[in-house]
């Protein structure tokens, strides 16, 4: 909530009126200068999701970039800081590298430089030029909210002579934008810019098609070389054994949150609702300790007698059963699992029902 609200005083400060703050901080910013936000990112919504008709690139102006940053930086950033704490980074007395590949305003980052205590050098890989110009904006504004250093740098194209240079390189909703030939090869790219200790954060909308491809994706990178492993979603680094048994299913979260005074406003005002997020996240590195526990991959789902949930791991993917007449002090805890939790189920059972003798606790999230 603090890296937040920090954000939406840095994007009010930056793009509105000085009583647009002031009425912020007494709690109600006035419609009055959201509504042109609101009226662009309807349309511009409808393009992308419903008409599909027009590329990024050519659509976007630079009024556009800033409604979308306005509704989409806050929620993006959100996201990203949920999963920031498990991305290795360590407070050092140099500044730490991080590239945010296809960053647009730089969501992924500005949730960095929100989090992260210590100096910061960010390189921003944008094509667009309205992106770059409104995330110089928003950067150049919060170097004046940290106490610690951030430089920062907004480039059109990532450099191959940078190979082995960043602790962290998130790719936020950016890889799926690639086509199918050229997804595989950036993103092999991108692992190579990484230092040996680094971390590579993937980001992605919750979309089926998109996440199955991100799935294969994640299968590719980790065939590639031994040495490389996963910290999230998967139990291992092995073949993704959801993609193995189901045509359909795709490995995607979500979590409430409280929506910050900008979003609820521009919900009111657009009709969208966005006080639950979506997403799809993998997590990779070199030098993370093996995963321990069960990945929950459907919530528990009460029927007449039994309840069910879905869970993946190293040796089965698919669906556990726990009749009622097993219901226990052990096993209660499956009723409060929630999607993407870990959990241990011990003993496994063979033949995938849950017994009274069965315990299942419920772990961290990401278990390392």
């Amino acid at each position: 909530p603090e890296a937040l609200t920090t954000l939406e005083r840095v994007l009010i400060k930056t793009f509105l009126p000085e009583d647009a703050l002031t009425q912020y901080e007494q709690g109600a910013i006035g419609q009055k200068y959201l509504l042109p936000y609101a009226e662009r990112i309807q349309k511009f919504s409808k393009t992308y999701t419903v008409d599909k008709k027009v590329s990024k690139d050519a659509a976007f102006s630079p009024d556009d970039a800033e409604a979308y940053t306005f509704y989409y930086t806050p929620i993006n950033c959100h996201k990203a800081l949920t999963f920031l704490p498990y991305c290795g980074l360590q407070e050092t007395e140099k500044p730490l590298k991080i590239m945010d590949f296809g960053s647009g305003p730089g969501s992924g980052s500005l949730a960095a430089a929100l989090q992260h205590p210590g100096p910061l050098d960010i390189t921003l890989i944008e094509s667009l030029d309205c992106m770059r110009m409104i995330g110089t904006r928003l950067f150049t504004a919060l170097q004046k909210e940290r106490q610690q250093p951030l430089t920062f740098t907004f480039k059109s194209h990532y450099q191959h002579e940078d190979a082995g240079s960043y602790d962290l390189i998130i790719a936020a909703n950016a890889l799926n934008e690639i086509s199918d030939g050229k997804r595989h090869q950036v993103a092999e790219d991108l692992f190579s810019l990484l230092k040996p200790e680094g971390t590579f954060f993937i980001l992605e909308p919750a979309l089926s098609h998109i996440t199955r491809r991100t799935m294969k994706l994640r299968d590719d990178l980790l065939a590639k070389d031994p040495s490389r492993r996963i910290l999230y979603p998967c139990p291992e680094r092995a073949t993704c054994p959801m993609l193995v048994a189901s045509e359909t299913d795709w490995c995607h979260a979500e979590f409430d949150w409280e929506r910050p005074q900008i979003i609820r406003t521009l919900d009111s005002l657009t009709g969208f609702n966005k006080h639950r997020i979506k997403y799809a996240a993998f997590i990779f590195g070199t030098q993370i300790p093996a995963f321990q526990g069960i990945r929950v991959v459907d919530i528990a789902k009460k029927k007449k007698h039994e309840t069910e949930f879905t869970v993946c791991c190293s040796e089965y993917y698919g669906t556990l059963v726990r009749p009622k007449r097993e219901r226990s002090e052990q096993n209660r805890s499956l009723e409060k699992v929630k999607l993407h939790d870990v959990v241990s189920v011990s003993p496994f059972p063979e033949d995938r029902s849950i017994s009274r003798e069965t315990t299942i606790e419920r772990l961290d999230k990401f278990s390392t």
